[in-house]
């Protein structure tokens, strides 16, 4: 039986196939390197549905590279322009975008910025700017595609958004200022105001501190704005007629929180929760500590509090407790002598035994 015939490189060494495979592997910087694609007009048959005796294919330019490879594949630095005009500069890593690198649109037979930043696997990931066709910007962290971390949002009409961010959306804890001046500053979920929050009047220079609920106060305390110097509009309020009200709110703000509990099939990760046992522990040692029933407790009376509470994830060191307790106060402009009501003492509490939170 004859041999079948293999064509070598002349060297007898390696196949013929195998030296113009090498050859034909695109590495190191290349110039100019197009795909192209079949277009609809390759059909075989006319435009009245008739066979075409001729068919010819036709094809479109799909995209255009240029720059560096390794191993057939995009590697290094290059830009792109794809078939609608779009284009993107930057590093690239076994054949998607990986790095540092900015994304234009073609926009009207211009270019126009869309993002600038870290990308990851083809998509936006790490610290970035986008900005939005309206005028808006957004600079902040990425994750898989969607804001995500810290971030300021710039919108169109005037307002700024700068907090925490998650899958899209803004979550934990954020400021937002409005375009009249107003601003609202505590914790977003899903996008709404959720849970603790201020909202700033500047006309009046008053300022609301509330439970929100679906982006919409339910309950809360309306005063003065302290240590602002600017001239308010004159604008009382009436007097409330109500034998316990810091009580009242307490109680209204916590069966908020806990109605929320329950409806999150999934509790928000921007928010650390205390257990419900613990929480009742808690509230139990407030009222031993709230002799006078004024709804109130003094700052320094937390590392009481916390020495009474019975919970395995509990600080042991009493010198670690009140050093903590220390330094979240200065952090929040508070001493000692501040009086916090029950809801106030969950949220520091919360803080103070929640888990780490990483930038």
């Amino acid at each position: 039986m004859a041999r079948p015939l293999t064509l070598t490189d002349g060297k007898g060494s390696n196949p013929l196939w195998k030296t113009w495979d090498a050859k034909s592997t695109k590495a190191g910087p290349h110039h100019s390197v197009y795909w192209v694609k079949r277009s609809a007009a390759h059909a075989a048959e006319d435009k009245y549905g008739n066979p075409n005796s001729n068919p010819k294919s036709h094809y479109t330019l799909a995209a255009k590279y240029n720059g560096d490879w390794a191993h057939d594949q995009k590697a290094g630095y290059g830009t792109q322009v794809c078939s609608n005009g779009n284009k993107y500069e930057g590093e690239w890593v076994d054949g998607k975008r990986h790095g540092k690198g900015t994304f234009w649109v073609k926009r009207h037979s211009k270019l126009r910025k869309q993002y600038t930043g870290d990308w990851a696997e083809d998509q936006r990931h790490g610290l970035g700017v986008y900005y939005y066709e309206d005028g808006g910007k957004y600079e902040g962290y990425w994750a898989h595609g969607q804001r995500d971390g810290k971030g300021r949002m710039t919108y169109a009409d005037g307002a700024m958004y700068e907090g925490r961010w998650a899958k899209n959306e803004r979550s934990g804890m954020g400021t937002l200022h409005l375009p009249n001046g107003n601003r609202y500053e505590g914790y977003w979920m899903h996008d709404q105001k959720e849970g603790p929050g201020r909202f700033f009047y500047k006309s009046t220079n008053k300022v609301y501190e509330a439970e929100w609920q679906g982006d919409t106060a339910k309950c809360g305390t309306y005063h003065d704005v302290e240590g602002d110097s600017a001239a308010p509009e004159n604008f009382e309020l009436p007097e409330l007629e109500l034998a316990s009200p810091e009580t009242v709110l307490n109680d209204t703000i916590t069966n908020l929180r806990a109605q929320r509990l329950h409806d999150e099939a999934t509790p928000s990760e921007a928010v650390f929760v205390l257990p419900s046992d613990v929480q009742a522990r808690i509230e139990e040692a407030f009222h031993d500590i709230d002799h006078g029933r004024k709804g109130t407790i003094r700052c320094v009376d937390i590392v009481q509090l916390l020495e009474s509470i019975e919970w395995d994830a509990m600080p042991t060191d009493e010198g670690k407790i009140a050093t903590k307790v220390e330094s979240l106060l200065q952090e929040l402009g508070a001493s000692y002598d501040t009086e916090i009501t029950f809801p106030e003492c969950i949220d520091l509490l919360a803080i103070l035994l929640g888990p780490e939170v990483e930038d």
